[in-house]
């Protein structure tokens, strides 16, 4: 391998925003970060439905669909009068 061209690797901890789990692995990334679900809570190695504690963005998407169509409902009422 050519010496110089290889990112420096670092360990960082890596906390699981669901269960609070934390891990240590190897990256080229610098600082500590969280995942939103990892392996003890996931639903494809636990076989369970995972519950979230946490708002997931699909809610807070729904959400924000919602405050714009009553947005457009009243903006409409307005016009017509």
């Amino acid at each position: 391998m050519k010496k110089g061209i290889h990112p420096k690797t670092n360990y960082v901890t890596v906390t699981c925003s669901n269960c609070g789990a934390t891990y240590t692995i190897g990256t080229t990334l610098s600082s500590d970060f969280q995942v939103p679900v990892c392996y003890n809570c996931h639903p494809a190695w636990t076989g369970k439905a995972r519950d979230l504690t946490r708002v997931s963005q699909v809610a807070k998407f729904l959400e924000r669909q919602k405050k714009a169509q009553a947005l457009r409902e009243q903006k409409a009422k307005g016009n017509k009068k």
